[in-house]
């Protein structure tokens, strides 16, 4: 008699698991590897990936695979500093983290999250709670990824996109604080919000992805139902920003452009 492997119960009340295949398409994502790792790291990267993919059938891997790829994360520190220094690394993983810190080596507007996770690993080992954080670590497990794949990108670069998107951010806050309406491609939406996602300033062109959110009917609101508001994304060159609104081209030549909603 075949054995039925069936999901953990726990994803029963998930609407986005209902199948292996919508598990994995709804709540997981790529793994991107920045060809510069080492191969061990890539591989640590891959299976971490897999031990997430099997928490469908053991809904605590979640956990084990955070576990797994911080530890990954640290042996990825020590293996950069070697290549930057020509030194072995004697220095604990808090240590070590300010060092690339300080340097400008990671990519995140949030310059705690690399000890978050050094406090969940240490957690992990050191406390006698069994204490589970489930599919709230689920998108922790890719920003750890995207930190290791951060020690390969070049730290000016990285401090030129956080300025250019930090300030287009705060004049576009402020220009579509009562709407605006953008015209693409010769349509005319609505919008709410707009706002920079990443700007790949790698090349003699920058490229910014943008993502701008129009109006919607708030009926279904009003039904009690939760639905997501549509975003439209676009990606950007010869962007600027002035008084009289943002003008930008896409990659298909199509001019963009915003102005006040009266």
């Amino acid at each position: 008699m075949d054995t039925v492997i069936k999901s953990d119960p726990t994803w029963d009340v998930f609407p986005a698991a209902q199948t292996f295949d919508s598990f994995k398409n709804n709540l997981l994502k790529p793994i991107f590897l920045k060809a510069e790792n080492s191969e061990d790291v890539k591989e640590s990267i891959l299976l971490a990936g897999k031990i997430l993919e099997q928490s469908y059938f053991e809904y605590k891997f979640i956990d084990v695979a955070l576990t797994y790829i911080i530890f990954t994360f640290e042996k990825a520190l020590k293996i950069r500093y070697k290549e930057i220094t020509g030194k072995d690394s004697n220095k604990r993983f808090v240590d070590l983290i300010d060092w690339f810190l300080t340097r400008g080596y990671f990519e995140t507007w949030n310059d705690t999250m690399p000890h978050t996770l050094r406090n969940i690993r240490n957690g992990k080992v050191h406390e006698t709670a069994n204490t589970l954080g489930g599919v709230a670590f689920i998108n922790k497990v890719y920003k750890t990824i995207d930190l290791i794949n951060d020690l390969y990108e070049d730290p000016a670069l990285q401090a030129i996109r956080k300025r250019e998107i930090t300030s287009l951010s705060d004049a576009l806050f402020s220009y579509i604080a009562n709407g605006a309406i953008l015209t693409y491609n010769n349509m005319r939406f609505v919008i709410y919000r707009a706002y920079p996602v990443f700007i790949n300033n790698k090349s003699a062109t920058s490229v910014l992805n943008f993502s701008v959110c129009p109006i919607f009917d708030l009926t279904p609101y009003k039904d009690g139902k939760s639905i997501t508001p549509s975003h439209i994304q676009l990606e950007l060159e010869n962007w600027s920003m002035t008084d009289e609104g943002f003008t930008a081209v896409d990659n298909d030549f199509k001019n963009c452009w915003t102005k006040k909603h009266r």
